[in-house]
């Protein structure tokens, strides 16, 4: 009996855990993928082929519950540089502004984006942004 009851209480411990971690890092990594892709497109329209030029890779570095089964997330994005600037941008006003932005890229460079923060809502549909 006590041993059933240790099991019990052990399964009862691991379903709690479960529900309540969070999102996963791979569940982050795809919001702010697909965030990534709007910004793709937009930059697109301006003839910044942004996607041909960097990858991204997102690092999720915290969760923290918040009320209301909101989890306030903090992640960092790195842009991974496909080409050097100068392959890039080959005229030379354009990559002067692209220099004001990411700097003097070479391929392979990795870019840090800074950290951001999200609050994420688990829904019907999976996780969703409220902020």
């Amino acid at each position: 009996m006590k041993t059933f009851k240790a099991f019990l209480l052990v399964f009862v411990a691991i379903l709690l855990a479960a529900c309540s971690s969070g999102p996963s890092d791979r569940e982050v990594q795809a919001i702010v993928q697909s965030q990534m892709n709007q910004v793709n497109t937009l930059s697109d329209r301006f003839g910044f082929p942004m996607a041909e030029v960097f990858d991204s890779k997102t690092t999720v570095l915290n969760r923290i519950e918040q009320e209301g089964g909101r989890w306030l997330v903090e992640f960092e994005v790195g842009l991974i540089a496909k080409k050097s600037i100068s392959e890039a941008f080959p005229d030379p006003m354009l990559r002067g502004a692209m220099m004001l932005a990411f700097g003097n890229f070479q391929k392979g460079q990795v870019l840090s984006m800074g950290r951001s923060t999200m609050i994420l809502l688990e829904g019907d549909r999976g996780w969703t942004v409220v902020r």
